[in-house]
C-alpha cells in the first residue's frame, strides 16, 4: 500500500493489488491469501469434523483422533466459549442499554472534562512549540529539520506552564 500526497485533495491512499496491471502482484497476493487460509481452516475443519463424530457416535463426521482427553478438552474448551460468548452478549447489552437511555435523555450526560480548559491547554502547547522549534508552516515545509538540544522541551516545562496560566487566571 501506499500513501500519496495529492495537495488538492489531501492525502489519498493507493493499493496496487487493485490498480490496473500489477498481474504479478495480484496472483502472488491472492496466493498466499489462499494458502493462509488453507493453514487456518484445515485444524478447524479437522477438530469440528472429529466432534461431530464423537458427538453422534459416528454417524456424521469423520473421526481423525481418537484421544479420550482431547474430547474432554474439547468439551471444557466449548463450555468455556459458551460462558465467554453469554458475558459478552450481557455486556454487550447493559452498554447499549445504557447508551439507548443516554441518546434518550433519560441518564444525564456528565461532561468527561472541561472543554474550554482542554482548548486553552491546546493553545498554551502550541505557543510553546512556537517558541522552541518556530512556526507550524516552518516546521512543516523544510525537507530536513534538525532540533538542537538546547530547543527540547525540559521535563516538567508544560505542566509549569499550565500551572503558572491557571494561578495567574484565578
Amino acid at each position: 500500500m501506499e500513501i500519496k500526497n495529492n495537495d488538492k485533495q489531501g492525502i489519498a491512499y493507493q493499493d496496487d493489488y487493485f490498480a490496473r496491471r500489477h498481474w504479478v502482484r495480484k496472483i502472488w497476493q491472492t496466493l498466499v491469501a489462499l494458502l493462509c487460509w488453507l493453514v487456518l481452516l484445515t485444524p478447524c475443519v479437522i477438530t469440528l469434523g472429529t466432534y461431530l463424530a464423537y458427538v453422534t457416535n459416528g454417524r456424521r463426521g469423520f473421526f481423525f483422533w481418537h484421544y479420550r482427553e482431547g474430547f474432554g478438552e474439547l468439551d471444557l474448551l466449548i463450555v468455556l466459549l459458551v460462558i465467554i460468548g453469554v458475558v459478552t452478549a450481557i455486556f454487550c447489552l447493559l452498554v447499549g442499554a445504557v447508551q439507548n437511555r443516554r441518546r434518550k435523555r433519560v441518564l444525564e450526560k456528565t461532561p468527561q472534562y472541561d472543554q474550554q480548559e482542554s482548548t486553552r491547554q491546546v493553545i498554551l502547547a502550541r505557543q510553546l512549540a512556537v517558541k522552541h522549534f518556530g512556526t507550524r508552516h516552518a516546521r512543516h515545509t523544510v525537507r530536513y529539520y534538525e532540533v538542537k538540544p538546547e530547543q527540547n522541551f525540559t521535563k516538567d516545562e508544560l505542566r509549569s506552564a499550565v500551572q503558572q496560566r491557571e494561578e495567574g487566571q484565578n
